[in-house]
């Protein structure tokens, strides 16, 4: 786990970064807003 440390603070502070607050939205690949969807994609990005 020590090894991935400052791998994880640094996900972590991406992450956080997003201004993530959900905005109900009509459409359709934003339903909570765009910052949600945007905070979503980065962390899928992550698996790849």
């Amino acid at each position: 786990m020590e090894k991935y440390k400052d791998e994880i603070i640094n996900t972590v502070k991406d992450l956080i970064s997003f201004k993530s607050i959900s905005e109900l939205t009509e459409k359709p690949r934003e339903p909570f807003g765009t910052e949600c969807r945007k905070a979503l994609e980065y962390i899928l990005d992550l698996r790849k």
